[in-house]
């Protein structure tokens, strides 16, 4: 079940719609569409002479979220009227945020026309967002947060305290690997890119290679982006890395004595780009020189709906 609906202007306040409680903002949520998975387009080729198509790819369209919005008495239905003018904006963008019982989920939307229909007997707002991104990501605040890369991974733990005995029968509270690693469930609905921060503690500790352990592919970040390339780029003590994954955000920044460049050029020409796939993932790295660098990620949730 919904429980509220929050919408976040990029330069002003947010406000809460809860919606058992419409007198608190002076503002009912009478309905909202767009809410369940977008549509995808299937893009197919016909063969001649057949009664029957070639697949060739697909894509999920965006997203159009419709509010239809009542303003109330509080204190008047017109200054009600001119707060959903103020808090939603033609053409600018717009954070919204949907919670449930069960999750927490926002999506980024542009305003593309707030039409109130002022002479009705029940007058309402009609607004239309469009949102490029044609999914729901977790608005959980700890996705934001870096999970670092380790050689301890907790495998069992108890619901309460427990001090075992010496002769008591051997549990596995923890597991060594062999290389740094982060073992995390993704529990979306499809894949997702994310954020991997390397901070370099030693010189020349690149390259630095991350592999995903189930599906055999690697990321390397390098001195050049090609074998054969002429100049080289070792990377300094104090120097940090952000290697972003994420569709249509891809992009490697390196920041040196507090200065933002690009670095694409030094991810190696034969990397793939990694993503975090439903159920379980794996991903450990290489160095070049031992205890040179301190890797860790930050990833999305996404989903098809609330």
């Amino acid at each position: 079940m919904i429980r509220s609906i929050e919408l976040i202007p990029a330069d002003r306040e947010g406000l809460l719609l809860e919606l058992d409680k419409p007198e608190d903002t002076g503002i009912v949520v009478k309905s909202v569409d767009g809410l369940g998975p977008a549509k995808a387009t299937i893009n197919t080729t016909a063969l001649s002479l057949t009664d029957s198509a070639m697949f060739n790819g697909s894509r999920v369209s965006m997203r159009t979220i419709t509010l239809t919005l009542l303003p109330l008495a509080v204190p008047t239905v017109e200054r009600s009227r001119h707060r959903i003018y103020n808090l939603l904006p033609i053409k600018q963008p717009v954070t919204i945020v949907v919670r449930t019982d069960t999750r927490t989920v926002k999506t980024l939307g542009y305003v593309e026309s707030s039409e109130p229909d002022i002479f009705s007997n029940e007058e309402a707002v009609k607004v239309t967002l469009i949102c490029p991104d044609g999914y729901w990501s977790d608005g959980a605040a700890d996705t934001q947060n870096y999970l670092p890369f380790v050689q301890e991974h907790a495998a069992f733990e108890f619901d309460w305290e427990d001090t075992p005995l010496e002769s008591s029968p051997t549990l596995i509270f923890s597991k060594t690997v062999g290389l740094p690693s982060v073992i995390l469930e993704n529990d979306g609905d499809v894949p997702a890119g994310f954020t991997i921060m390397i901070d370099i503690l030693k010189d020349n500790a690149t390259p630095i290679s991350i592999y995903d352990d189930i599906r055999g592919q690697q990321l390397t970040l390098t001195t050049k982006w090609h074998p054969d390339a002429a100049m080289t780029q070792p990377a300094k003590a104090g120097d940090r890395f952000y290697i972003n994954t994420r569709v249509g955000h891809k992009a490697v920044t390196r920041i040196r004595n507090g200065k933002s460049e690009k670095a694409l050029h030094l991810l190696d020409i034969n990397s793939d780009w990694l993503m975090l796939y439903p159920g379980e993932n794996r991903l450990y790295y290489t160095i070049n020189v031992g205890g040179g660098a301190k890797v860790s990620l930050s990833r999305d949730i996404l989903y098809q709906g609330v």
